[in-house]
């Protein structure tokens, strides 16, 4: 029995001195816990549109013109570039046009109705640049960006744009029978992205550079 007890404490001791050890290295690889609250960012817009009349959008007769003032406002928490699509008809090809030279006749991609900012009956405006024009199965596509010397401004919480157009005005039509009876949809969309770590070098401003990635990202969202 006395040999047996002995074995006991034997062993007992061998672990007594394990847990020490254990607890030496243990202390001398101490470690500590931070703990950081993280909120992550986000981009929102709205589309501000105060002019717009439905009303005055029916019965229209060649060169009218329509009060239309699309603005986005950044009502996220995030700095954003944002862009603007116009998409409408085009007018049909060879239509006879009034022009300040005198008669023209339509191609492709002669939209049924031109943009106008500023006073006069051009387009001007030095807040937003047209990125990019395309023409598909009769449809005319323009893109805006908020940009200014060919680098996308930053639309900051709770800052609302310049209008992107102030008017649009039919074609001035020679032949109105290519306008008669025309029932058509005019389409403004606005699309933002967080204005940080964009393109290959994360510092992309261009504006038809941080067009693609937009473009990119919802032709791969379907």
């Amino acid at each position: 029995m006395k040999t047996r007890k002995m074995k006991l404490l034997a062993v007992a001791g061998v672990a007594l001195i394990a847990v020490v050890a254990g607890g030496v290295i243990a202390w001398l690889n101490g470690s500590a816990t931070a703990r950081h609250e993280i909120t992550t960012g986000k981009v929102d817009i709205r589309l501000v549109e105060d002019a717009w009349d439905a009303g005055r959008a029916r019965n229209l007769r060649p060169n009218a013109v329509l009060e239309r003032d699309p603005r986005v406002k950044n009502v996220g928490a995030n700095d954003a570039y944002v862009f603007v699509t116009l998409e409408m008809a085009a007018l049909p090809e060879g239509t006879a046009l009034h022009s300040g030279t005198g008669m023209a006749r339509s191609g492709l991609d002669t939209p049924l109705f031109t943009t106008q900012a500023g006073s006069g009956l051009a387009y001007d405006n030095a807040h937003w640049t047209l990125v990019t024009r395309s023409v598909r199965n009769g449809r005319i596509t323009q893109v805006y960006g908020y940009a200014h010397n060919n680098e996308m401004t930053p639309l900051k919480r709770n800052e609302i744009t310049p209008p992107v157009f102030e008017r649009l005005r039919l074609a001035n039509a020679a032949d109105s029978a290519a306008l008669q009876g025309v029932s058509t949809a005019i389409s403004v969309t606005a699309y933002a992205i967080q204005t940080t770590e964009l393109g290959k070098q994360g510092d992309a401003v261009a504006p038809l550079e941080v067009w693609n990635i937009v473009a990119n990202y919802h032709q791969s969202r379907g």
